[in-house]
């Protein structure tokens, strides 16, 4: 009795795995039928969710060709129409069809029951090699519908290819020159996700740098992206601090001042971690003697200036910052902001006669009222918002220094 129950219950394991191939074989045949992908999805599901074929690369493998085969006949109607762009679905079946050949390209590493392996991988890697733009379109559709985490899987991908091992060389495949962009908007896309993917988003920065992109906000990204790893962690912060000051310098050196704001923690690391102010302000007027037109660094010489107590001259340097065309809300904040503390200093040391109402009244006109015309530039030019609450905050100083209320 007990040898037949244990041939029986081997029957239906042997029947149960035979049913599921048989469902993968079926899947394999409607693939590329687009009135029959569904039913397709389905089979081969079924064998997904099955043990006997759960760990077999060639369900993935078909499972892969499902959305690809389908992908690829919607393309070529649309290109029959004029129509070279891909839609929301189209770019569901191409991330879709990614996870399960990613999938199939691990257990095909495997043996299988008879010992043999890498039966697809060589067909999967040519397929991915083929649909590199595809990859980039779709990242795209996928980033404007806000969809940042399958934009970042999709842009990822695309750039990754053409050094990915076991790729087929073709002339067809994403140039260097384009790939550092994508890896670019990869990172966007990563850091931009909710949550957050900052690791992931940092590498993909790191990429672009390496492939010479030319972004100077390259380095920003990647110093923004330990900042938020670290948050709330001092112990975290005080060690991503060397790596930050890397980073920040490499911006430098490769973008100069078109991005200032490297100059900003270089300078800020001279005065408050290694307290060197002079050193700070030699290395700004360096900066200052190649390019005299950028009105943020003068806005950063003004600070330097203020910490070094120099007071008259961090009011001049911020004002004529605010002065060059290129001032930004940032830039003509940080004016009105010196001009109020300046004009605040020069009212506090002023007592209560007549005279010294006097010269309250031409401190106003001279500080005050300058300070609140550029603070109303500021919130012009702050068509984003980032400083709209600093921006309001300063103006309601200002006008209770002027009139008390």
């Amino acid at each position: 009795m007990k040898k037949t129950f244990v041939a029986a219950l081997c029957l239906l394991t042997v029947g149960s795995m035979f049913g599921q191939k048989k469902a993968v074989d079926n899947a394999a045949k409607l693939a590329g039928k687009p009135n029959k992908i569904e039913e397709a999805r389905q089979l081969v599901q079924s064998a997904m969710e099955n043990p006997e074929t759960s760990n077999d690369a060639r369900t993935y493998n078909v499972a892969g060709q499902i959305e690809w085969k389908n992908y690829d006949n919607l393309k070529g109607m649309n290109a029959l129409k004029g129509i070279n762009n891909i839609d929301a679905d189209m770019a569901q079946m191409l991330l879709n069809g990614l996870n399960y050949y990613t999938k199939a390209l691990e257990l095909d590493k495997l043996p299988d029951a008879k010992g043999h392996r890498y039966r697809f991988t060589k067909d999967i890697m040519s397929q991915l090699a083929g649909h590199d733009w595809d990859f980039y379109s779709a990242g795209v559709n996928f980033y404007n519908s806000k969809e940042f985490n399958k934009a970042y899987e999709m842009l990822n991908t695309s750039a990754d290819l053409p050094s990915m091992q076991g790729i087929p060389a073709s002339s067809t495949l994403i140039p260097d020159s384009t790939r550092g962009q994508i890896y670019y908007l990869a990172g966007i896309s990563a850091y931009s996700s909710k949550p957050p993917m900052l690791n992931k988003a940092y590498d993909a920065f790191g990429k672009a740098v390496k492939m010479k992109y030319d972004e100077p906000n390259l380095y920003l990204f990647q110093i923004a992206c330990l900042d938020a790893l670290a948050e709330g962690d001092s112990a975290k912060v005080a060690q991503n601090y060397p790596q930050k000051m890397q980073l920040a310098r490499a911006g430098f050196e490769t973008f100069g001042n078109r991005q200032p704001n490297y100059l900003s923690y270089i300078v800020d690391d001279f005065i408050n971690v290694q307290s060197k102010p002079q050193e700070a302000l030699n290395f700004l007027n360096d900066a200052i003697a190649k390019t005299p037109d950028v009105a943020k660094l003068y806005s950063i010489r003004g600070y330097i200036k203020g910490r070094m107590k120099d007071d008259k001259g961090y009011l001049e340097d911020n004002l004529k910052a605010a002065q060059m065309a290129d001032a930004d809300a940032e830039v003509l904040y940080d004016a009105a902001r010196a001009s109020y503390r300046y004009g605040q200093a020069m009212i506090g040391t002023l007592g209560i006669t007549q005279a010294d109402a006097e010269k309250r009244k031409e401190y106003i006109k001279t500080y005050l009222d300058p300070a609140t015309e550029l603070a109303l530039k500021a919130k012009a030019k702050d068509t984003n918002g980032v400083y709209t609450a600093k921006i309001q905050k300063l103006i309601d100083d200002i006008d209770y220094l002027e009139t008390g209320n």
